[in-house]
């Protein structure tokens, strides 16, 4: 199984066709994959064994990372 590793406490911007804003998020990334979004509290009790990384005042835009081109 791939490490996982949580943000929490951020905004997260998903993206998506709805333009949804998440706040006072959590997201989950298993591996290369996002495992799971949602109010911090959920994923938190969810993945007790990911490691964490505290997002507090941060914005979280997953699928915009490497759209330089390079």
């Amino acid at each position: 199984m791939d490490a996982r590793t949580l943000i929490h406490n951020a905004t997260i911007v998903t993206g998506d066709e709805a333009g949804s804003v998440h706040h006072d998020a959590a997201l989950v990334v298993q591996g290369r994959r996002i495992a799971a979004i949602g109010p911090t509290a959920e994923p938190l009790a969810r993945y007790p064994e990911a490691g964490r990384v505290d997002g507090r005042a941060r914005a979280v835009l997953p699928g915009f990372a490497n759209t330089l081109g390079r």
